[in-house]
């Protein structure tokens, strides 16, 4: 049984930041954008992700533990004896045969004066089927005779649809005149990945936005602005450590870039 631990990575007995360890390191695994030649690696993150909203919940973890403990304690019980499990199904056993014996007696004694019918009945019917069988043979030839005279107008000449396509005249379709230009796929760059964190914090996906924002700082270390939507996210997600450390980061990031200039300019 794959319990939701199993699923993030975690163990039962991990704490928060352990907990969020495990999260970063399965999404970074299991990711779409990183994995484009496994078709189940979407499916993975979802599970993944939902895994760790609910264990990121302190109320909804310990239910989850109460409701796992229960069934590690129901799967350690002993099994019945096999002996009350075969005694059990012969006597199922026997109440359907009883119930199959009774429907088929029933049966046949419903369906046994049928048998004694007298022969005329028969006879009787198969004169009725006659009658009509020769009425509809004398109206079919009749029908036939009148359809063989050709009318006045059926020696026309018919007459040729306008509304014919060309391709149906011709066998060639012609060329379709409005063409819809393909648009090349969009790079997965640092502005795509903030686009897409900034989406889902929109929508109130914490951990997909941090997982996004996560790829754009892989994808450009020096981005102060990256940092400072991560530590956002944190904030948001009651984790003030990181997000103290990513608003300095971004602060640090920011100093050695006014600070170039200025060295460049000395050295000139």
């Amino acid at each position: 049984m794959k319990t939701l631990y199993d699923i993030v990575g975690a163990l039962p007995d991990d704490d928060a930041e352990d907990l969020r360890v495990a999260f970063r390191r399965a999404v970074k695994a299991n990711h779409p954008d990183l994995n484009p030649g496994n078709p189940e690696a979407a499916h993975t993150f979802r599970r993944i992700v939902r895994a760790n909203a609910i264990l990121s919940d302190q109320r909804q973890r310990e239910a989850y533990d109460r409701l796992l403990e229960a069934a590690r304690r129901q799967q350690q019980k002993p099994n019945r004896s096999a002996f009350s499990v075969a005694i059990r199904r012969l006597g199922v056993d026997a109440m359907a045969s009883a119930v199959a014996a009774t429907v088929f007696i029933g049966g046949y004694l419903l369906l046994k004066p049928v048998d004694r019918l007298p022969l005329a009945s028969a006879e009787v019917a198969e004169i009725s089927r006659r009658e009509p069988a020769q009425t509809v043979a004398g109206r079919s030839t009749e029908l036939s005779s009148q359809d063989r005279t050709p009318k006045p107008q059926d020696l026309k000449e018919p007459t040729k649809l306008a509304s014919v396509a060309p391709a149906v005249t011709t066998g060639i379709a012609p060329a379709a005149r409005d063409v819809v230009p393909t648009t090349e796929p969009r790079p997965k760059d640092v502005k795509y990945y903030r686009e897409r964190g900034s989406s889902a914090y929109r929508s109130g996906d914490l951990f997909i936005a941090l997982a996004n924002f996560d790829l754009a700082i892989q994808q450009d270390p020096a981005c102060s602005d990256c940092y400072v939507d991560r530590g956002i996210v944190l904030h948001r997600m009651g984790d003030q450590k990181g997000a103290f450390s990513d608003v300095a980061e971004a602060k640090r990031i920011d100093a050695l870039s006014r600070s170039k200039p200025v060295s460049d300019a000395s050295a000139r």
